[in-house]
């Protein structure tokens, strides 16, 4: 994915474990770096109706 056209300056995303979801489901998996998750994605879930 191209960051910027004027630098040429990329960046690296990896999809390998991406799903697809119903609109209406919560996901409780962990996933990601640990250091950079919010605390509340294990309490509450993640999703559309997460608050």
């Amino acid at each position: 994915m191209i960051e910027d056209m004027g630098t040429k300056r990329i960046k690296i995303i990896d999809f390998g474990l991406a799903r697809k979801l119903n609109p209406n489901e919560v996901i409780q998996d962990m996933a990601g770096t640990p250091e950079f998750c919010v605390n509340q994605a294990g309490e509450i879930g993640v999703g559309k109706v997460a608050q």
